[in-house]
């Protein structure tokens, strides 16, 4: 959470910079890189929400989780691709499992990190697709009639998305979007190694700069 707040921190004083220095000849506020090489910062600070399934195999009947989740990716300007950061949250109801004869819940947390590609950019369109992905590091924790057990892996992510610049292409503004996404990383329990990932798709709202 500390590296999450550190990231969002340095985004959003490198967004106010790249408003203030990334002007084209056109007064584009957007900083378009094809006008101003090189010059300023581009990105998003950006709220999950949704949901994320995992192996239904082994975690039955609590492997569908509901999840939120906080992210930031940065572009410089000219580059043909940035950093993407992300911490997600997410965690099943209180379920009943009938072959333990118990009441268990799982609730896993995810910090991701890696590349970033993005089409659109250059103030020419409002919508943005893009792909993402990298490597992912997650904590699981299973309740089992109260009583926790906890593991941890580290594995890959990739996502796909698209996001609209509600206030136009030339933005900054706020942003509306949806996004799939793919975890896996096996976690180490004190019973065995299980699987941590799972498949997410999530809408997202955020700030574009």
């Amino acid at each position: 959470m500390r590296l999450l707040a550190v990231v969002l921190g340095v985004g959003l004083s490198l967004s106010g910079a790249s408003v203030a220095n990334a002007q084209g000849p056109y007064g584009d506020p957007y900083g378009d890189p094809y006008v101003s090489p090189g010059g300023g910062m581009t990105g998003n600070v950006v709220l999950f929400v949704g949901a994320k399934a995992m192996d239904e195999a082994e975690w039955a009947p609590a492997h569908e989780h509901g999840e939120v989740g906080l992210g930031m990716d940065l572009q410089p300007m000219g580059w043909p691709v940035g950093v993407d950061v992300r911490l997600l949250s997410s965690g099943s109801d209180l379920v009943y499992e009938p072959t333990l004869g118990a009441w268990v819940e799982l609730n896993t947390t995810e910090l991701d990190f890696g590349v970033r590609k993005t089409w659109g950019e250059g103030g020419l369109t409002n919508v943005r697709p893009y792909v993402a992905g990298g490597i992912a590091m997650i904590d699981a924790e299973l309740f089992i009639d109260g009583n926790g057990a906890s593991g941890s892996g580290t594995g890959i992510w990739l996502a796909g998305g698209v996001y609209w610049i509600l206030s136009g292409a030339s933005g900054p503004g706020v942003t509306l979007g949806l996004e799939l996404m793919s975890s896996a990383a096996d976690a180490d329990f004190p019973f065995g190694t299980f699987s941590a990932g799972g498949g997410h798709f999530n809408f997202t709202v955020g700030y574009h700069f």
